[in-house]
């Protein structure tokens, strides 16, 4: 597979200027819980693992990589600094139990490649909603192309996983987190 950089060197790779600032900027999403996609989302075949504090569900819009997990607060929390003590805490053990279990897939399990995966990468931008959440995706076993931040720009470059996939990740996803 290719991909827009092949042959590409610094004098023909085209430089991208930074827009002018944008103040005060635009609201996230979600702003103080309206409408916020986050807050009372109903458990469904993309929801791995609930409970009174955390929520994993498994990502399902264009994914490359099967698996691809968003751990979110189940309270309206603005950010890590809206997290208490508590929530804090726990979210530690949650980011832990989400790579933990992603790791643990054997060769065969659904997923990229053979299944099985080599790293973790979790993302925190916060730039899109105002609800806390992280991003978790499953580093390939072998793929040291995708090392490092390059792994969520091939995630999107590589065509999207089928649904069917996505929905066997999940569901392996599912089995090992409350397993």
């Amino acid at each position: 597979m290719t991909h827009p950089w092949i042959g590409a060197d610094e004098n023909t790779l085209p430089l991208k200027e930074l827009s002018p600032p944008v103040l005060p900027e635009p609201p996230l999403s979600g702003v103080d819980g309206i409408d916020c996609d986050a807050c009372g989302r109903p458990v469904d075949e993309w929801t791995v693992f609930e409970d009174d504090t955390w929520r994993v569900r498994a990502l399902r819009r264009d994914m490359s990589f099967p698996g691809s997990a968003m751990l979110e607060s189940v309270r309206h929390a603005k950010g890590v600094a809206d997290l208490t003590p508590e929530e804090a805490a726990g979210f530690g053990v949650m980011c832990q139990r989400v790579t933990r279990a992603l790791l643990a897939r054997p060769a065969g399990a659904p997923g990229f490649g053979d299944g099985r995966v080599g790293r973790v990468h979790m993302h925190f931008w916060g730039d899109g909603g105002e609800h806390f959440h992280v991003w978790f995706f499953p580093r390939p076993l072998g793929y040291l192309d995708l090392r490092g931040s390059y792994l969520v720009e091939w995630e999107e470059l590589l065509p999207p996983a089928s649904e069917e996939g996505l929905l066997a990740a999940a569901a392996d996803l599912r089995a090992r987190l409350n397993g």
